[in-house]
């Protein structure tokens, strides 16, 4: 898969490729380096037992970071639903496990979209 087909999958999947570039100074090779390495970033195992936990703290934590690497690659959906979810933490703290489960399930999905374009383009180039 070359690079433009790479880009048009990642724009299918939300990520504002475009945006995300110039954010890299247009440096196509540096952002495809760290848009391949965002799921290295992702660890909603760890999320879920977070908030089972009731770490409030540490639940903003990974939230918040999720949101910001996200953001930072362009991951658009991504970033909007981990900002949702973290406007509804801020005003309503755990008290709605079963809502911020089913936040965090939309994120994990949203995420997906985007981990099997980087998983098809890492099979494609060995």
């Amino acid at each position: 898969m070359g690079q433009e087909e790479f880009f048009e999958k990642l724009r299918t999947a939300g990520v504002d490729v475009d945006d995300a570039v110039a954010r890299f100074a247009g440096n196509t090779g540096l952002f495809m380096k760290f848009i391949c390495r965002f799921p290295e970033n992702l660890d909603f195992e760890t999320m879920r037992r977070t908030i089972e936990a009731g770490d409030e703290e540490e639940f903003h934590r990974q939230m918040h970071t999720l949101k910001g690497v996200a953001g930072n690659l362009g991951v658009m959906k991504t970033y909007a639903s981990a900002e949702e979810l973290l406007v509804e933490l801020r005003a309503h703290k755990l008290e709605n496990v079963d809502l911020l489960k089913k936040h965090l399930a939309k994120i994990e999905q949203e995420c997906k979209m985007v981990c099997d374009v980087l998983e098809e383009y890492q099979a494609g180039k060995d």
